[in-house]
């Protein structure tokens, strides 16, 4: 009677789930009953208290609604004896296009009986601010074309740089460069690197490549577009529900217009030469005191940022009698902003005098500031002395007698200073001291000759014994080839079989290197009749070929050999060696 509780206890629990277990019933929701349009959402059904096969039998399909299947789940729970299954069906949603939209009916397939899912109602707004944003939250590279200025006055700089930025791999395939109108002085100021670093941008932390950096001046007024730059990358996307998957992706920026104004007119006053920008002007001159037909430097350095190739020089005046020339022109950049531009002067004066050099003033138009400004000249003086005039001299030498004692007398013309000249001739002590060291510099330079043809001589002679020495290797090869097999024969019986064929093999390669002149030689059946297809006939190549097989095969693969099989090899080798020597013997 007692092991009979337990079962009675089981029997009244089982009766009461089956008699208190939850009713079946079907419910559907969803996460957002109001959305951004192409934003994602989930739907949910669940199905309550249904313990037979549950199936998703059709996804109803509307106009402007993205639905994807996302899953399904059963659980079961007992709460207080009771016993509850629920299936879950997930549903992956996204709305296009803004309205009021009724989702469904979904039919599931419960216990082979068919159920239809009332719609779920959801609302789709249009936010284009919210729209752009979400792109660009999500979007994983992107471009951005970064532009100084898009209203400039004539010849005034204008940056802009393209700027790609990625949150994942990409591999760049090309991309199309910026173009801009005819006449546009460009200048190409990109960085050396194409990364820049990572940046925040979207809230998100962008590996920044810059592609493009032109500095660009426009000399014409009026209206101008610049054609969107196109990238073209292989890349990752993200599907309609956030799902990444290869892509070739071609990015592109928005066109740009740029505005270009006339310059204000200059004041009457001033000479303009149509230099835009922000200038600084330096002068030096050196020397300032010189005599007549030397020559003096004048440098006039001009630096800012602005129309630097318009700017051909900065005029100066100075007296007739001074001769100008122009040496060089030289333009600097120090960095992406700043620029300067030298011009260097040769001046001659012709007469003596003092006289002024005259750096003219420089007039220039600030964009920032919106009006003229003129750099006042300056003026440098130089002091001209006339040039010393060549001393002329008249000397008398007397030589020496022999009772009487050296006498020189000089005569001077236009110059204080004395000069002696003592003459040499006569003395003997003296010429015997220039004709020895002739004598040394002489038979130095025989020496040095004599070293040259020796060490010619030297290198000629072991050229010819080197060819000397290939010729008999060439000739003997076949008399070393019968020698060194005639030794493997007699070691036979002492050496291991396995060794007399890689001596067999050696020898054999020893023999083709010399007579064919050959570098090296790989005995394999691939390159075989490349290296040898000038040097012998193809029925030896073949047989060449076969014996190589042979060898390969005892020497590599484990093949048992005998005696007999090495005696038959080395004869083979043998009469194909004098087949080769033969052939070679008669030119063929």
């Amino acid at each position: 009677m007692v092991n009979k509780i337990p079962l009675l206890i089981l029997l009244i629990f089982f009766c009461h789930t089956i008699i208190f277990s939850d009713e079946s019933n079907i419910k559907i929701l969803t996460t957002k009953s109001k959305v951004q349009v192409d934003e994602t959402f989930k739907i949910i059904i669940e199905v309550k208290g249904e313990s037979g096969k549950i199936n998703l039998e059709t996804l109803p399909s509307i106009d402007n609604v993205l639905l994807k299947f996302g899953g399904q789940q059963i659980s079961t729970s007992t709460v207080n004896f009771q016993t509850t299954t629920l299936v879950t069906f997930m549903f992956y949603a996204k709305i296009n296009k803004a309205g009021q939209y009724e989702i469904g009916p979904f039919t599931l397939n419960i216990g082979n009986e068919l159920f239809s899912v009332e719609p779920v109602s959801v609302n789709a707004i249009q936010s284009q601010e919210q729209t752009v944003a979400v792109e660009k939250e999500k979007s994983l590279y992107f471009l951005e074309l970064e532009i100084s200025d898009n209203e400039v006055y004539i010849n005034e700089f204008i940056d802009i740089t393209v700027y790609f930025y990625s949150l994942a791999q990409f591999q760049p395939l090309g991309y199309q460069s910026l173009k801009f109108p005819q006449k546009t002085w460009i200048e190409d100021i990109r960085s050396t690197k194409e990364f820049q670093g990572t940046v925040l941008r979207n809230n998100e932390r962008y590996h920044q490549y810059e592609y493009e950096k032109k500095r660009i001046y426009i000399p014409e007024s009026g209206e101008y577009t610049i054609p969107p730059f196109e990238f073209v990358i292989n890349g990752l996307k993200l599907n309609d529900f956030s799902e990444f998957y290869p892509a070739r992706m071609n990015l592109v920026t928005k066109e740009v217009n740029i505005i270009v104004k006339d310059l204000p007119e200059p004041p009457g006053d001033i000479n303009f030469e149509n230099a835009v920008g922000d200038f600084k002007v330096y002068t030096q001159m050196f020397p300032e005191k010189l005599k007549v037909d030397e020559t003096a430097t004048l440098q006039i350095t001009l630096e800012g940022s602005g129309n630097f190739h318009t700017i051909e020089q900065i005029s100066c005046t100075h007296d007739h009698s001074i001769e100008k020339y122009s040496v060089k022109s030289q333009l600097n950049n120090s960095n992406q902003q700043y620029k300067s531009k030298t011009w260097e002067y040769l001046l001659i004066p012709k007469k003596a005098g003092a006289f002024a050099i005259t750096i003219n003033d420089f007039t220039y138009f600030d964009p920032e500031k919106e009006k003229y400004i003129t750099i006042s000249g300056v003026e440098h003086h130089l002091e001209i002395v006339p040039a010393q005039q060549i001393k002329q001299k008249t000397v008398i030498v007397k030589p020496q007698n022999n009772d009487q004692k050296e006498t020189i007398q000089q005569t001077q013309q236009e110059s204080n200073d004395i000069h002696y000249i003592i003459p040499h001739l006569g003395k003997k002590n003296e010429l015997f001291r220039y004709s020895i060291w002739s004598k040394v510099i002489l038979f130095c330079y025989f020496l040095l000759f004599g070293l040259m043809v020796s060490y010619i001589i030297f290198k000629l002679a072991t050229f010819i014994q080197g060819n000397n020495l290939e010729l008999r290797e060439q000739k003997g090869a076949l008399q070393q080839f019968i020698k060194q097999t005639d030794l493997l024969r007699k070691k036979q019986k002492k050496s291991s079989l396995t060794t007399l064929i890689d001596e067999a093999a050696n020898n054999l390669e020893f023999y083709l290197i010399k007579k064919l002149q050959l570098n090296s030689v790989n005995f394999t059946l691939n390159n075989m009749h490349g290296q040898l297809k000038n040097k012998i006939s193809d029925p030896l190549i073949k047989e060449l070929k076969a014996i190589i097989t042979n060898l390969d095969l005892i020497r590599f693969s484990g093949l048992a050999v005998t005696d007999v099989k090495i005696t038959d090899i080395l004869n083979d080798m043998l009469k194909l060696v004098k087949q080769i020597d033969n052939e070679k013997k008669n030119g063929n």
